[in-house]
């Protein structure tokens, strides 16, 4: 088996919810088989070994917890209908029950236009193309891991597309071919590195996908730009202001310590414009159905800026022996940029400030360097693990993951303290669909 713009809008995304998950209750016999009900979920527990205060998340928009054993990492329940309109119009839904940030159920809301043979148009909710597995991210089932890499699949905040999307297939000889063309926005609340929340909305996103599966390997490319902006309060704005005015007093300007003022705001004020990000993804998986299966993914970004470009990579190999499939795993993360103070900022402000003062300055800037620290990642990782596919239906994996997270680049993990860790994460967990 193969691992295998406002109110216009919200009122659309409501009406595509109701249609689909009522048609689904109200149907009549005789509408029976134009209805298809189908589900997926994991019941997983993971056990991180790691610092005091470091916690594990799978994906970016899960909230920092930093308990060693637990269950609502991985653990989710999705069910999906697909409702046949005409047999070229069709309504999908889905509603997933996961823990988030901020929660979302709403996954997967869109109508279906098959005009041809070979060409499907989709108006509404989907996933975004950006990532190897964006359609499947949350279908344990379908991927031998306990869940996608986290180096490529945690750190990029984009879930869901609210737009429309084109996909052509065509057959060439022996080759397959798709061309998945989208554009759309996109919006998700992420927790930030002192406690709070900010949000990241990505008013346009644009891109495309080109396909090639021959055999048991499929090859992958995407380019997508999205035009960004990070949302936050007041008060995170009115503080990025006063590091500036602070930098530029007399008994500051001049000193090491005035000088990481006003770096820590130009790169502020920097992240939180609203800007261009660039993305360049590159996948390949094989799987013939014989002993061997492998994946690979790639991800750059760059945004034209001096902070935040991401180059992100992940590889695995597996070996089937009956039902049960080890595999090896590394991957890899990197955001550059980063903002690194110059100096210990404690006798400068002192100096210039008095003790009162230089200890609400020092509050200050420690906050603001957790929160630009926290947003950047440096890390690798080893995955161990097995899959057992116990049932046609169900899947118990065991899987250990070693990282190595470099000092200043723990996005998925801490409250950003800037030190480095080696922390492990041990995972069980059943998959199913049904």
């Amino acid at each position: 088996m193969k691992y295998n713009h406002g109110m216009a809008w919200r009122g659309l995304r409501g009406w595509l919810a109701v249609g689909v998950f009522g048609v689904a209750l109200g149907c009549q016999a005789e509408d029976v088989p134009r209805l298809r009900l189908n589900g997926f979920g994991t019941v997983g527990v993971v056990h991180v070994q790691a610092p005091q205060g470091w916690g594990f998340r799978r994906s970016h928009d899960q909230p920092r917890v930093d308990e060693a054993l637990r269950a609502d990492v991985d653990s989710r329940l999705g069910v999906q209908a697909n409702y046949e309109l005409t047999p070229q119009l069709e309504a999908v839904g889905q509603l997933l029950l996961a823990r988030q940030l901020q929660p979302q159920p709403l996954q997967l809301a869109f109508l279906a236009w098959r005009p041809e043979p070979g060409l499907t148009v989709r108006l509404g909710r989907t996933n975004n193309g950006i990532y190897q597995y964006s359609d499947s991210r949350n279908i344990g089932f379908s991927y031998p891991w306990a869940r996608p890499n986290n180096e490529t699949n945690a750190s990029l905040p984009l879930y869901t597309l609210d737009g429309i999307d084109a996909t052509w297939q065509w057959q060439q000889a022996e080759s397959f071919w798709s061309l998945h063309t989208y554009l759309g926005r996109s919006r998700s609340t992420l927790p930030s590195a002192t406690g709070g929340r900010v949000t990241y909305d990505v008013q346009r996103l644009a891109g495309a996908t080109l396909k090639h599966t021959r055999g048991g390997l499929e090859l992958r490319g995407t380019l997508a730009v999205a035009r960004a902006q990070i949302q936050t309060d007041e008060r995170t704005l009115q503080a990025v202001a006063t590091l500036d005015q602070l930098g530029r007093l007399p008994g500051l300007a001049n000193t090491p310590t005035g000088a990481d003022l006003r770096d820590l705001h130009d790169t502020a004020v920097e992240a939180l414009k609203t800007g261009n990000v660039t993305y360049l993804s590159l996948g390949a998986i094989y799987d013939d159905g014989g002993p061997w299966v492998a994946a690979m993914e790639a991800i750059g970004s760059t945004s034209g800026r001096s902070y935040g470009d991401v180059r992100l990579g992940f590889a695995s190999l597996g070996h089937r022996f009956g039902a049960v499939t080890p595999f090896v795993a590394v991957g890899t993360g990197r955001f550059t940029g980063r903002f690194a103070s110059r100096a210990d900022w404690g006798p400068d402000l002192m100096s210039a400030l008095g003790p009162q003062m230089a200890g609400m300055t020092m509050l200050l800037m420690s906050q603001m360097d957790r929160n630009l620290k926290g947003a950047t990642m440096d890390q690798h990782s080893l995955s161990l693990g097995l899959r057992w596919d116990l049932h046609p239906r169900a899947a118990l994996k065991l899987q250990h993951d070693r990282y190595w997270v470099a000092r200043r680049g723990s996005l998925t993990w801490t409250d950003a303290e800037p030190r480095a860790a080696r922390p492990g994460v041990t995972s069980l967990s059943v998959d199913f669909v049904f």
